[in-house]
């Protein structure tokens, strides 16, 4: 797999799996780049959201400004600041 579809394929699974949180009326409440573990090491990759310490009840504004901070750690995917 390409680095360009490796990046693609884990950006669409971090969605999904904060997709899947907030399904669930659960805000992480402590989102950064070291919360979300990626490998890599098969030939599709794993995304672990971890650390839910700080987690609680959501409603629709902790879910947008939690989308928002997604968007943010996103970037960091594109960079490669999350998978090195």
């Amino acid at each position: 797999m390409s680095q360009s579809n490796l990046t693609s394929e884990v950006e669409t699974k971090i969605y999904h799996a904060f997709d899947m949180i907030h399904e669930f009326g659960v805000v992480h409440g402590d989102l950064s780049a070291e919360n979300i573990l990626v490998s890599s090491a098969d030939a599709e990759p794993s995304v672990w959201i971890i650390d839910f310490e700080y987690a609680r009840n959501g409603d629709d504004e902790s879910f947008a400004m939690e989308r928002e901070t997604v968007k943010e750690l996103i970037e960091e995917v594109r960079h490669g600041e999350i998978m090195e």
